[in-house]
């Protein structure tokens, strides 16, 4: 999914896409594919929109140097984090496939988790992992009558958090509306209420990457993280 403005980036965004970022070495779609390609996987469909030329003319040369095959979702208007899906021609997805935002680098045996995602017989699988989250503050908690009742300094608490890959079956796309912005959250709603199973495989912390914010990537480049 790599159709989004990217405005967390700005101003790198106000004249080239997220994808074409540069993490370390190379660019943010370079890693997400690269990590792919060398679990096997070669068979890549992009959803584009914003400065779409850009990524398309980059893409070109990676399927030239890389042996791999592509194809595009042109999305005449934004269509949301899975709005675009619905593009999709029925004869060219058969099979249950990824699907992964272009700012989620993830480091795993993707094999393995379709393999789970096939064997749970999910209809959705989304991967998850468990994310410390601080607030940097003192957290009041107050009584009913608006007196303090306990003060946290700075507390840290752990959530499940999603990390923008996904496996869909096939009939996921019949759930997308056609031409209208749709975001993952809507979709988990409507699989929900037609009684579809929703699955999750969780991965640990330090196997993936949000690069969708200057913070993130910073934090990247002080760790020195290993992306690939």
């Amino acid at each position: 999914m790599a159709g989004g403005k990217g405005l967390r980036l700005k101003p790198f965004t106000e004249i080239f896409p997220k994808p074409l970022i540069s993490i370390g070495n190379k660019t943010a779609i370079d890693h997400v594919i690269d990590n792919f390609i060398d679990k096997g996987f070669n068979n890549f469909i992009f959803s584009i929109n914003y400065k779409s030329k850009l990524i398309k003319a980059y893409l070109e040369e990676k399927k030239e140097k890389s042996k791999i095959n592509i194809k595009y979702l042109e999305e005449k208007k934004p269509l949301g984090t899975v709005g675009a899906l619905k593009i999709i021609n029925k004869k060219t997805i058969k099979n249950d496939f990824f699907v992964i935002n272009c700012d989620s680098i993830l480091r795993l045996d993707f094999q393995n988790i379709l393999n789970y995602h096939k064997s749970n017989k999910n209809y959705i699988t989304v991967v998850v992992s468990m994310k410390n989250i601080t607030v940097p503050y003192g957290v009041c908690v107050l009584k009913k009558n608006g007196t303090l009742y306990k003060m946290y300094e700075k507390p840290t608490k752990r959530y499940l958090v999603n990390t923008g890959l996904y496996i869909f079956n096939p009939d996921v796309i019949k759930l997308i509306p056609k031409n209208k912005k749709f975001d993952f959250d809507e979709l988990i709603r409507v699989a929900k209420s037609k009684k579809k199973r929703i699955g999750f495989f969780p991965i640990e912390d330090d196997k993936w990457n949000d690069v969708g914010s200057w913070d993130s990537i910073n934090k990247l480049s002080l760790e020195n993280v290993e992306l690939s």
